[in-house]
């Protein structure tokens, strides 16, 4: 009975870290609007999901302030114990969108998501 509770726990805390991520992306789409019609001058956006031991990295940046690589996205993801499954890089006008979906090596261990997000944000900042 604790372990369902225990998850439980962790899934809703899981859904309010996501909550919190989209909500600051959405101040961040919102404040570029304004801000700047240019994008070449955008912040990175990233969005991390979870869902029991899959990991789905999202990242919006501009062309012109992009100073990492795909190859180095999924190095950090691997060296965090997960296995990238897929993996796109789509350029969409002045924009480059990532999207790399992975899963955990180990599903009873799964990935750190915080260290996940620390370490990209160091990369791609």
């Amino acid at each position: 009975m604790t372990e369902i509770v225990d998850q439980a726990t962790s899934y809703i805390m899981q859904l309010q870290k996501n909550k919190d991520s989209l909500k600051r992306r959405r101040e961040l789409l919102r404040g570029e609007d304004h801000a700047s019609s240019s994008s070449s001058r955008m912040l990175p956006i990233m969005n991390i999901t979870t869902m029991d031991s899959t990991l789905e990295v999202n990242l919006i940046c501009g062309l012109t302030n992009r100073n990492f690589m795909l190859y180095e996205i999924i190095s950090v993801l691997e060296d965090e114990g997960a296995e990238v499954i897929d993996a796109t890089q789509l350029n969409a006008g002045d924009r480059t969108i990532y999207i790399i979906k992975s899963k955990a090596i180990i599903s009873r261990i799964g990935v750190e998501t915080e260290r996940v997000q620390e370490r990209l944000q160091n990369l791609v900042l």
